[in-house]
C-alpha cells in the first residue's frame, strides 16, 4: 500500500462516536446532561450541559439541537460568574425553542453582570412559555 493511500483510507473511516443510533445517542446524552447529580444545567455555560455534545461534530450537534427532552430543565447562574454572556437572552430563547413543547422546569436568577433590561428580557422570554 502507498503511503498516498493511507490518508484515503483514514478520510473514509468513520469515528465510533458517528456510527452510534440516534436512540443510543440520546440517552447518553441525557443520563450525562441529568446524571445522578444535575437536575439542572446552566443555561449560559456552553462548556456543560447540552450545549456541548454541538462542539463535538455536526451529527452530535444535530441530534442534541433536536432533542426537546435535553432543553427542559435548566437553571441562570446566582451570584456572580466572573464572565458575562454577550448574548443571554438569545440563549434563553434557543433553549426554549429547543425544548419544543415539553413541560419546563426553570430555576431563574437575576444575574449581576447584566443590566436590569437585559434580566427584564430573560425573565419576560421564560415567562412567555410558563403555560407549560
Amino acid at each position: 500500500m502507498s503511503s498516498v493511500a493511507v490518508p484515503a483510507i483514514i478520510k473514509q473511516t468513520r469515528a465510533p462516536t458517528e456510527t452510534l443510533c440516534v436512540e443510543i445517542l440520546t440517552e447518553i446524552f441525557r443520563l450525562c446532561v441529568y446524571g445522578d447529580y444535575c437536575r439542572y444545567f446552566d443555561v449560559f455555560n456552553y462548556l456543560k450541559g447540552p450545549w456541548v455534545f454541538g462542539q463535538v461534530s455536526s451529527s452530535w450537534r444535530y441530534v442534541a439541537n433536536n432533542t426537546p427532552s435535553l432543553w427542559t430543565r435548566f437553571t441562570t447562574p446566582h451570584g456572580f460568574r466572573h464572565v458575562a454572556i454577550r448574548d443571554p437572552t438569545s440563549m434563553i430563547s434557543a433553549v426554549l425553542q429547543r425544548s419544543a413543547n415539553l413541560r419546563l422546569s426553570l430555576r431563574l436568577f437575576p444575574c449581576e453582570e447584566y443590566s436590569p433590561e437585559v434580566v427584564e428580557q430573560i425573565f419576560r422570554a421564560a415567562i412567555s412559555h410558563s403555560r407549560r
